[in-house]
């Protein structure tokens, strides 16, 4: 009897979480211990960290894009919703950022489970996939680096977000619509991916033939439309201008790195002997190119011979193709893994139904299958647990010319103390980098080796010119309003510090320095 409850237990959803749970802590627990990479959690969470610890500035993650700011393409108000509940909670201390980071991947693999088992793929088989799926070295940065997180909120609230619309479409009950609109506006919120997803719904329909009503339909558009209508308001008053023009104009060079990309990601998901932190302009070598069309040429073989349907076929590849195209569609292309998470969904269920076919068609094939699993996580958890433990370090090696690495190598050397290197590293950000993208780190540098005069020079010259971007403006005027600070030309200072003010009203360093000169100027008075 006790053993018939132990292997009940193990058949269940719950024994298969705690184990995904194990798992993803024994692999990637060390990472608790790693702190902030400097690339992008440092401007999201630390330079942030008493906007977001304020409880009366939440509403505003919705009206700011991404770095809380007008001057960025990306608006990801749940993401930063997710670091103003921890500090609120947790203050800003790394470990507890990294821990729900964790927490976040596990549940993004179970939920992807918990779809595929909802469209009656081979739950058993699932488990199995699912588990190197968590052990999969291209997924290590969707649990170690905080950022990544934003692509493991996807997975979930999407993925659930499908499994109340079935669950709608079977029972019609419209608690399952409430949860589906919910869980549908979280995702949406968290990245706009989800607009992409939207044909998947149709084929959703055809492909595992769900009988729909209209009345059913008609329920789903009358609340998705306005859900998306407030959402794109929102998004265009938060972020900077897309020129959508650039894409007509260039659409050679968008076609091949999307081309580049979806290479990369499924010859890397296939052969991961090296997982790279991040690859800038990717170019495809032979091998990937050809571990491709292999990849391909199997799919097309199981269609012709009716190994696996051809609906799920076009739904698992359809799926990966939506999914993994806002990654890939970008003009300056990086190869970043965690992006895949969401998009694996239609890998995974390929390889569930292939596994399945050849289970039911040769029995005996079952040993071979747990010998090839016997070879494949050890090897696949190995890499996980060796990825990380030099981000920025890989990452310079990985992409030299590419300047976001060698900015976040430099605040590293900076953190350390080594001003020479962090001079160093942020010239070669510069240098690499379009535009003026890190010109007030250079003003900072001047400033710091006593070329003030010059610092001014920059950031007046562009202000001469009014049709520069937002960013540009807001960090001349900052830059200014502490140069005029420490020439204690207060009256100057306050100007330009108020100038910034109104280009960024969230930003916490601004606003405590319009009080601090303020105060000044009034016991001057």
């Amino acid at each position: 009897m006790f053993l018939q409850k132990i292997k009940y237990f193990a058949k269940t959803n719950t024994c298969f979480f705690l184990l995904l749970t194990v798992l993803v802590f024994c692999l990637y627990g060390k990472s608790i211990y790693f702190g902030f990479t400097y690339h992008d959690d440092d401007i999201l969470i630390v330079n942030n960290t008493k906007f977001l610890s304020n409880p009366k500035n939440i509403p505003a993650l919705f009206s700011a894009s991404c770095y809380i700011s007008d001057s960025s393409f990306y608006y990801r108000p749940i993401l930063n919703l997710s670091f103003a509940v921890e500090t609120l909670l947790f203050g800003t201390d790394a470990r507890n950022y990294h821990i729900t980071n964790m927490i976040l991947f596990i549940f993004a693999i179970f939920s992807i489970y918990l779809l595929l088992i909802k469209l009656k793929f081979n739950p058993i088989i699932l488990k199995f996939i699912c588990i190197l799926a968590a052990a999969h070295p291209i997924f290590s940065s969707c649990a170690v680096w905080i950022p990544g997180r934003n692509d493991t909120l996807l997975a979930v609230f999407l993925c659930f977000a499908f499994i109340n619309f079935i669950n709608f479409i079977e029972k019609n009950n419209t608690v399952y619509l409430i949860f589906h609109c919910i869980f549908f506006t979280l995702a949406l919120f968290t990245k706009e991916t989800v607009l992409f997803a939207l044909p998947v719904y149709f084929l959703f329909i055809y492909c595992f033939n769900y009988k729909i009503s209209t009345r059913q339909i008609f329920k789903n558009i009358i609340i998705l439309i306005p859900v998306i209508t407030v959402y794109l308001y929102l998004r265009y008053s938060a972020t900077a201008a897309i020129d959508y023009g650039d894409y007509f104009v260039n659409y050679k060079q968008y076609l091949l790195n999307a081309l580049n990309g979806f290479i990369t990601y499924i010859s890397k998901f296939i052969t991961p002997d090296y997982i790279p932190i991040m690859l800038h302009n990717v170019k495809v070598s032979i091998n990937a190119a050809f571990i491709t069309a292999a990849v391909f040429m199997l799919i097309l073989f199981a269609y012709t011979k009716k190994i696996i349907s051809g609906k799920k076929i076009c739904f698992s590849l359809l799926w990966f193709l939506f999914l993994l195209m806002p990654a890939c569609l970008q003009k300056e292309y990086v190869f970043l893994p965690h992006r895949l998470i969401t998009a694996s969904l239609g890998i995974i269920a390929v390889i569930t139904a292939l596994i399945n076919y050849v289970l039911i068609k040769y029995p005996i094939s079952k040993k071979y299958f747990i010998f090839l699993f016997l070879i494949f996580f050890p090897t696949f958890a190995y890499l996980s647990y060796i990825q990380a433990d030099v981000y920025w370090a890989n990452a310079y090696t990985d992409a030299p010319n590419y300047h976001l690495t060698a900015n976040g190598l430099a605040k590293v050397y900076l953190t350390a103390g080594d001003y020479e290197q962090y001079k160093y590293f942020i010239y070669e950000a510069y240098r690499t980098s379009f535009g003026d993208r890190y010109i007030f780190d250079i003003t900072s540098i001047l400033i710091h080796d006593g070329n003030i005069n010059e610092a001014e020079k920059i950031c007046l010259n562009i202000l001469s010119n009014p049709n520069n971007k937002p960013f540009l403006k807001f960090g001349s005027f900052w830059t200014l309003g502490n140069i005029y600070f420490n020439k204690n030309n207060f009256k100057k200072a306050y100007f330009y510090v108020k100038e910034a003010s109104k280009i960024n009203p969230y930003d916490t360093a601004v606003s405590e320095k319009l009080k601090e000169i303020n105060s000044i100027l009034k016991r001057q008075i």
